[in-house]
């Protein structure tokens, strides 16, 4: 009777105890325009570590979208237990997606199983893909200054702190790439009422109460040559809370 199944379907209610994630917002024009240019080169078909990439990232809508994808050659255990042998037939994927506040999440099973699904498509037939979590590093940034005579603090922190946030927005941030810390130095200095920049710490934040991934990560030994190197495993830095988690501080002098 179509009156009580429109009677049922009226006084339904859901509520989802998680929020929704797995979007993403509109990509700029340049975004879409690169894109467009790999894909004629792809040829419906993924071979390439390129193509694989462009694929998912060019997913449509509909199946989810993910933020950022990492592929690394798979290995298998040798003859001795601390032995990797490079699996040339398999590749691993990382995915991690956003969630509404545009920070980086995991990526449910919904999310995977439709990346599986669409690539089917595409990939060859001798390659092997797992699918797997990139790990998210939530660090914070201790900046001191020294500031230009007669310039206003106030204002000279909020321009490094507002350059700050632009810097290591989420969209800029790389998969298993470090973080150049003399850019950063140089970034800084260009603003005004900045005199130099004294020192730059980075420290690691993983308590999962306060929201972050629970990631342990010895930074202090990470850093090298001027570097922040992510850890081996397949990962990305990510300053979850911007405007707690980056501290800038004027040295007297």
């Amino acid at each position: 009777n179509s009156t009580v199944l429109n009677t049922i379907i009226d006084s339904l209610a859901i509520n989802n105890p998680n929020a929704a994630y797995g979007g993403i917002s509109k990509k700029p024009i340049e975004v879409v325009r690169q894109e467009a240019i790999a894909n004629f080169a792809a040829q419906n078909r993924a071979v390439t570590r390129e193509d694989y990439i462009l694929r998912v990232m060019s997913m449509p809508s509909k199946y989810g979208s993910v933020a950022k994808v990492y592929i690394d050659q798979d290995t298998q255990v040798g003859r001795f237990y601390d032995e990797r042998i490079p699996n040339p037939y398999s590749m691993n994927m990382h995915l991690i997606a956003y969630d509404k506040n545009k920070n980086f999440t995991k990526c449910n099973i919904a999310l995977f199983e439709n990346v599986r699904q669409y690539l089917r498509n595409y990939r060859m037939m001798t390659d092997g893909l797992q699918l797997k979590d990139l790990f998210i590093i939530n660090i914070g940034i201790d900046i001191e200054i020294i500031t230009q005579y007669n310039s206003n603090s106030n204002e000279v922190i909020m321009r490094v702190l507002n350059r700050c946030i632009e810097l290591f927005n989420n969209d800029r941030m790389q998969p298993s790439t470090p973080i150049i810390i003399s850019s950063i130095t140089s970034e800084l200095d260009k603003l005004e009422g900045v005199q130099s920049v004294n020192s730059i710490k980075f420290v690691n934040l993983f308590d999962t109460n306060l929201g972050y991934s629970g990631n342990v990560y010895d930074v202090d030994n990470a850093i090298r040559s001027g570097m922040l190197y992510p850890s081996l495993d397949p990962s990305i830095f990510e300053v979850k809370y911007p405007k707690s988690d980056i501290r800038v501080r004027i040295l007297d002098v």
